[in-house]
């Protein structure tokens, strides 16, 4: 009897891990955020959601993600906007979503501060409610860029590829 393989990155609801950070520290390059010089802390932020902990990455307008998906599947992107003692209960912001140049599409969200999670280590922000949006995976490799569209706001983010 042979054992099953499972293929965590793709079956479980957890980011790729370190797969992705080589694409995320490209993207601050291209963007001119950081330079090779640069020291990058590429562990990914942990909310606290009762007794268990998820794993996020953090996405701004300066400093997009980019995730390989190789078709014909669905990527969902999950996400939770980071209120600030300066923001209100409820917020709207956007995510755009690029295959090179060229725009997949821009997601508008709106969301409440979150009262049953909290950012591990960060007692000033307090995540909003998840949210999501789904991109139909054409055949072949495609990589994507996804950014936050507004000025100033920080989106926790993770990937499903299914």
């Amino acid at each position: 009897k042979g054992t099953k393989i499972k293929n965590r990155v793709i079956y479980d609801l957890i980011e790729p891990g370190s797969t992705i950070k080589p694409f995320i520290i490209y993207a601050g390059l291209i963007n001119e955020v950081i330079d090779r010089s640069s020291i990058i802390d590429t562990a990914p932020g942990v909310i606290r959601l009762d007794n268990k902990e998820i794993k996020y990455y953090e996405c701004t307008s300066e400093l997009p993600l980019q995730v390989e998906a190789k078709g014909k599947k669905t990527l969902r992107i999950l996400n939770r906007l980071e209120f600030s003692d300066s923001m209100g209960q409820e917020e709207a912001y956007r995510l755009r979503v690029r295959e090179g140049q060229k725009v997949v599409g821009t997601y508008y969200f709106n969301s409440e501060r979150s009262s049953a999670s909290q950012i591990q280590g960060r007692d000033d922000k307090v995540p909003g409610k998840w949210r999501s949006c789904e991109i139909a995976v054409p055949k072949g490799n495609h990589t994507y860029t996804v950014e936050v569209a507004d000025k100033d706001k920080t989106v926790l983010t993770r990937f499903i590829l299914y």
